[in-house]
């Protein structure tokens, strides 16, 4: 299995053939992240209009694709970032203007690979609708930082769970912990 585009959906065949093209480093569309892991040193996101995958790079750079779509709002990747320590993936996923910041477990993300299992979702979504948020970065500890110009302590939406924008959209600094799934405002 290892070394084979794996095509689970038919649609997907297109775009398969797209991204062995992909595979080089030269191209734009694909970030490549080192990991702990025997088989797969490297993680790769590859990102192309609406249909972001993630993607295993064995030893002899040989590709396993994933048919799981990352980023929430999988029409744009804006950002990606690895923790310090390769556990996490901090992804900001765009679309129609509209930013949500998705935490994936990198173990959970091989697994699911090399499970096909579809289903995988990220450990954390922050949603800053109908803010925004920036400045995403991680901390040595493996905690991440980010921007946001609204209040994740307050609802102004119960309903809809939306948080409060922030007076004058001043952004506040929040951090979340993914080893203990807490999201705080930065001291």
């Amino acid at each position: 299995m290892a070394g084979m585009i794996i095509p689970m959906n038919p649609h997907l065949c297109l775009g398969c053939l797209l991204l062995l093209g992909a595979c080089s480093p030269r191209f734009s569309n694909m970030q490549t992240f080192p990991i702990s892991h025997d088989t797969y040193p490297r993680l790769a996101l590859i990102t192309a209009h609406q249909h972001n995958r993630i993607a295993l790079i064995a030893q002899d750079n040989s590709l396993i694709v994933s048919t799981i779509p990352i980023g929430a709002l999988s029409e744009y990747v804006a950002e990606a970032i690895l923790s310090p320590d390769g556990d996490w993936l901090a992804v900001i996923s765009v679309g129609e203007g509209h930013p949500i910041l998705d935490v994936y477990a990198v173990h959970r993300l091989v697994e699911a690979i090399e499970t096909d299992d579809p289903e995988l979702g990220p450990v954390r979504s922050v949603n800053p609708y109908p803010g925004v948020l920036a400045d995403l970065r991680w901390t040595d500890e493996g905690v991440l930082m980010f921007s946001a110009n609204v209040n994740f302590d307050c609802e102004e939406d119960r309903e809809l769970g939306w948080p409060c924008l922030t007076p004058d959209d001043a952004p506040i600094v929040w951090q979340y912990d993914p080893a203990t799934d807490r999201l705080y405002r930065s001291e």
